[in-house]
């Protein structure tokens, strides 16, 4: 095997790998059984990723760049430093300065992989295992509050290489049994963003993936005939769930009061105020927990309470060019890993998640940078 494709796959299992142990994780602390061993799980969730990152660092023919990477942590410590003098508390600066340590190094590894067909295709083997782990939810004690966020948005990971490749593979039945299986899972133990983001996913996806006026025009008529019978989808679904005893507060929200904030509002007047008070140059990174205990829910209003609003603006404006560019010289399945990322990357950070912390983020910079390096993408259509 050429050197720079081992080394393209190594980075690529260690991505993957890595979200196969959040839902390993994630799921079996759940379980009545194993949530009493949740540091043997936790240990047990990272030691395939982490065999991975040493072979990486041992391997002979590998050169890191140590020095973009040390300069990365320089900088991410002295702005974490920056706030905790400025009156962050300990805690909120230690939880956001270590992941986004863990982001840096999601994107540079990202950024790393020079064949990004290799990311995609180990994406679509690990969408297997996570969809498999996750069904063993099931076994989680009902009595307690189901719902997960963080668990929705992983298997959603799985949800978006399954839907694209039950256009592109043969194993179609397969496939779609996996889609309805994610489906299921997130409306009842996960989050309304999840579903936001793979309906906005899907609607792109199928535009962009097909050339056919009649199957776009089809595809807007299906989509406002299920709006016009939402109300009545999600009504026989919550029925089926009752039948088995089991208790969704994703369905139960979009079919008493889809617009539900969660308490976002109250977020969203709070942020507005600090940002007025400090629009010039910002309270600093995660500055908003010195004076609330959320960070905003939306990634404009985030860096503008970080950064001031003209050059959080500027931030903004910069990420938005690097994304589209990056889309834009895209082929074939790059394009479709930036659909994928772009969904659960960005799109999600206009209402859950921060981009201090989100994993996804960073992946989407890192495949935005190196499709934007890159003289020549190299593609193996199927």
């Amino acid at each position: 095997m050429d050197a720079q494709v081992e080394d393209d796959k190594l980075y690529a299992q260690i991505i993957t790998w890595f979200f196969v142990a959040l839902m390993l994780f994630t799921t079996l602390s759940r379980v009545p059984f194993f949530s009493k061993y949740r540091i043997l799980i936790a240990a047990g969730s990272v030691a395939i990723p982490l065999l991975f990152l040493l072979k990486l660092f041992i391997k002979s023919k590998f050169r890191i760049r140590y020095g973009y990477i040390l300069l990365a942590f320089m900088i991410i410590t002295l702005l974490y430093t920056i706030s905790l003098f400025r009156g962050v508390p300990l805690n909120s600066v230690l939880l956001y300065y270590f992941s986004t340590i863990y982001g840096i190094l999601l994107l540079y590894f990202t950024f790393c992989i020079k064949n990004l067909d290799i990311l995609y295709e180990e994406f679509v083997k690990k969408s297997l295992y996570i969809t498999i782990i996750s069904v063993f939810i099931l076994l989680s004690n009902r009595s307690i509050n189901p719902y997960n966020m963080r668990f929705s948005y992983i298997l959603s990971i799985a949800l978006y290489f399954q839907t694209i490749e039950l256009v592109n593979s043969k194993n179609k039945m397969l496939n779609l049994i996996f889609i309805l299986v994610d489906i299921a899972l997130i409306l009842v133990y996960g989050s309304r963003g999840s579903i936001l983001c793979y309906s906005i996913f899907l609607v792109i996806y199928i535009l962009f993936n097909n050339k056919k006026t009649f199957y776009k025009l089809l595809l807007i008529g299906g989509i406002s005939a299920f709006y016009l019978y939402l109300d009545k989808v999600l009504q026989f679904i919550g029925y089926i769930l009752e039948r088995f005893n089991i208790m969704s507060r994703t369905l139960s929200l979009m079919i008493s009061n889809i617009g539900h904030t969660s308490g976002r509002d109250i977020i969203l007047e709070k942020s507005l105020e600090l940002i007025g008070e400090h629009p010039v140059f910002g309270l600093g990174v995660a500055g908003e927990f010195k004076y609330m205990n959320e960070y905003p829910h939306n990634i404009l209003l985030e860096l503008f309470l970080h950064w001031g609003v003209v050059f959080g603006f500027a931030i903004f404006v910069i990420l938005l060019f690097i994304i589209i560019s990056s889309f834009i010289k895209a082929h074939s399945k790059n394009k479709l890993l930036l659909l994928v990322f772009i969904s659960y990357g960005f799109v999600v950070l206009f209402f859950s998640g921060t981009y201090l912390s989100w994993d996804g983020f960073y992946i989407l910079l890192g495949i935005c940078l190196r499709t934007l390096v890159n003289k020549k993408v190299n593609y193996n259509e199927k």
